[in-house]
């Protein structure tokens, strides 16, 4: 199984989203993550109402710091995702090297940020759902295991890519 983490600066739209959709499409040949520097108190509303409209488990989810990722304890993390661009430059220090995580950015435009009317908002909300969803769709189908590091980091970061 491998474990992913996805980090965005408050862990309350865009890296729950990856989180939840990874966990319910990986079925359980990965482990899905997700985590802020600066965590929310409460995940986005629109966030769950457009999981939910998807059929995406929501129970359980909440924001975290992605400290809680590190040390004695914590679990293994194959891939750190970042999600925003502000996430992307932060170092996220902590793991040993030996144990140093593939970090790759897939930039993903905030919906929270949105201003328009309602149905502007939730459609915003639902286009960061689809490009994750096909992100992702696209990281199951990887053949991984067969894939040294670099080629897992060059195909990571290409999915990054897709629209």
């Amino acid at each position: 199984m491998r474990h992913v983490l996805f980090l965005c600066v408050f862990n309350a739209t865009r890296s729950i989203m990856a989180e939840a959709l990874l966990n319910h499409l990986g079925k359980g040949r990965f482990r899905a993550l997700s985590a802020g520097d600066y965590p929310s108190r409460h995940i986005h509303p629109l966030t769950l109402e457009c999981l939910a409209a998807h059929d995406i488990p929501i129970a359980g989810l909440h924001s975290k710091t992605w400290e809680m990722f590190i040390g004695l304890g914590a679990p293994r993390i194959d891939y750190i995702i970042t999600v925003c661009d502000d996430s992307r430059e932060k170092p996220h220090r902590g793991w040993l090297a030996d144990a140093m995580p593939l970090k790759i950015h897939w930039d993903t435009a905030n919906p929270a940020m949105v201003q328009g009317s309602a149905e502007q908002i939730r459609s915003a909300f639902e286009d960061c759902y689809q490009r994750l969803a096909r992100r992702i769709d696209a990281l199951i189908a990887l053949p991984l295991e067969g894939m040294d590091r670099p080629t897992q980091w060059h195909e990571l970061s290409r999915l990054g890519e897709i629209r």
